[in-house]
């Protein structure tokens, strides 16, 4: 883990504070922490606040003990620098994960840039979905290059737009990682290469870029069977309709 100071605990929760744009009174709402031990112990009074009291501030704003929460979507948005992001990440990543940190960068017309990362954390992974909005002065970015980690995915859609609900924006994040993983080049054994450096037309080594023209359309295909899925309707009875809606129109065989 990071070589970060306990101490500096502090520091962390008010990056968190500002990524999520909570406020004291938000942030006193959710964890039932005055706002005025808040408003001291984010400037680093420490003593004002018990341990327990600590543990449920940071569990609010997404982490437990030292490690992102792998259990929610985290949804950052940063103005005009990534220092919150980075002081983040030195406090909670692992060189392993670093290594195998996922950055997936949408193709946007907009002022604001997005972004999804995929960090694996065990069996699972953590997902945040970013927004950096410039400032007059600075255009912040997430590469490889900006936090010294990370393998970049350029993916030829905007990220702005992705679901609100939760169930849905996890099931669409992960969707969206999952098709860059499988376009990333692969070791000789097969496995991902997601720590190799790939040659692309892009101003970072650490990236690869999605040209299926088709990859939206899938990612919303994917998307949708699963939510039918989930909602009751059996494998055998999606295919059905299926078949009725496009297999008998096309003058294809019918499904057996």
């Amino acid at each position: 883990m990071s070589a970060m100071p306990e101490q500096k605990i502090y520091e962390v929760a008010a990056a968190l504070t500002r990524l999520r744009g909570e406020t004291l009174s938000s942030l006193s709402f959710a964890t039932d922490v005055k706002t005025a031990n808040l408003s001291v112990w984010l400037r680093g009074r420490e003593q004002v606040i018990s341990e327990k009291r600590v543990a449920a501030i940071m569990h609010h704003l997404g982490l437990k003990a030292k490690s992102l929460r792998d259990d929610m979507i985290h949804k950052w948005t940063a103005l005009g620098s990534i220092k919150d992001i980075k002081t983040v990440f030195e406090f909670c990543l692992s060189s392993a994960q670093k290594q195998q940190t996922l950055i997936l960068q949408g193709d946007e017309s907009g002022l604001a840039s997005h972004y999804i990362l995929q960090i694996p954390n065990g069996e699972n992974a953590v997902y945040i979905v970013v927004a950096l909005e410039p400032t007059p002065s600075e255009v912040p970015v997430l590469t490889p290059t900006s936090i010294k980690f990370g393998t970049l995915v350029r993916y030829k859609y905007s990220l702005q737009s992705l679901p609100t609900k939760e169930e849905e924006l996890k099931l669409a994040v992960s969707s969206l990682c999952e098709e860059a993983t499988y376009n990333l080049p692969k070791h000789v054994d097969g496995t991902e290469g997601l720590a190799e450096l790939f040659e692309a037309d892009s101003i970072d080594q650490n990236s690869a870029v999605l040209r299926d023209e088709h990859a939206e359309g899938f990612s919303k295909l994917k998307i949708e069977l699963s939510r039918i899925l989930n909602s009751g309707v059996s494998p055998n009875e999606l295919a059905s309709k299926l078949s009725t809606l496009y297999v008998r129109d096309a003058g294809l065989p019918p499904i057996s």
